[in-house]
């Protein structure tokens, strides 16, 4: 069975707020995945444009960030939903979908790279 969009936006989000991590920003993204599972388009806002900016940093942390970074940041392509817009609400079905995605990939990317993101 094939992941929903809701689901894919989920993953897309918990890899956003791993390389915001990896970068040595805050975890702030992680606070707002509740209203990112509500309201994608909103909550969403211009961190997507922000990503490639936080491979940079990520890059100038050192070689484990580095690695790490590129890796999300090609994630990031990978669990794009095929859907090209987000959508500015979501149901509570897709909600509960897009949870379940974030708390997977963010539970993956944790036991992947958890020396780095603690």
């Amino acid at each position: 069975m094939a992941d929903s969009d809701a689901y894919r936006w989920g993953q897309f989000y918990a890899g956003l707020h791993t390389l915001r991590v990896l970068a040595g920003e805050d975890g702030k993204l992680d606070a707002a995945r509740d209203d990112a599972a509500r309201k994608p388009l909103t909550a969403f806002g211009d961190q997507r444009v922000k990503a490639y900016g936080h491979l940079g940093k990520a890059k100038r942390r050192g070689p484990a960030y580095a690695e790490a970074a590129a890796e999300v940041f090609r994630a990031l392509a990978d669990s794009h939903p095929a859907a090209e817009a987000l959508p500015a609400t979501l149901g509570e079905a897709q909600q509960t979908e897009f949870l379940r995605g974030y708390g997977t990939q963010k539970l993956e990317y944790e036991l992947a790279h958890r020396k780095l993101l603690s």
